[in-house]
């Protein structure tokens, strides 16, 4: 379950570091850079947590785990927005959520098992690169 976790941490967080520096910024390489400094750490420190959370909670209620676990997830998402201070970005934590719970589910079809390992480590070495250049890029 961790490894399946950690492929939708990865996952997500390049999705949105890519998505908000979309076409409008023409993928300005600076500001996805500056981005991923922000993103990535608080998929990992925040995110992983609440969701290891909520599906632990959720695994307790059988009948509708699934509901419970997106509800959970929704929660933690608007609540990530009293821990950055900010209540503007309480929107932008419900969407992430609910996207993180979205594809934590699909990620946990068998269908898609064989390749979650693969997949995790692949996204790995790319965000461990993409944090270093961005840490780089902003240290200087």
């Amino acid at each position: 379950m961790f490894v399946r976790k950690l492929f939708v941490s990865l996952f997500l967080s390049l999705v949105t570091v890519l998505i908000i520096s979309g076409p409008e910024s023409h993928f300005n390489l600076d500001f996805i850079f500056f981005l991923s400094l922000y993103i990535y750490p608080f998929y990992f420190i925040y995110g992983l947590p609440v969701s290891l959370l909520a599906d632990w909670i959720a695994s307790k209620t059988e009948k509708y785990s699934r509901v419970v676990s997106y509800v959970l997830h929704a929660i933690g998402g608007i609540l990530s927005a009293g821990i950055i201070g900010q209540w503007s970005f309480a929107i932008t934590g419900l969407i992430c959520s609910v996207a993180y719970a979205f594809v934590n589910h699909l990620a946990s079809l068998n269908r898609f098992s064989s390749w979650i390992v693969k997949g995790t480590i692949i996204l790995l070495v790319v965000d461990i690169l993409l944090f270093i250049v961005s840490c780089g890029v902003f240290m200087r």
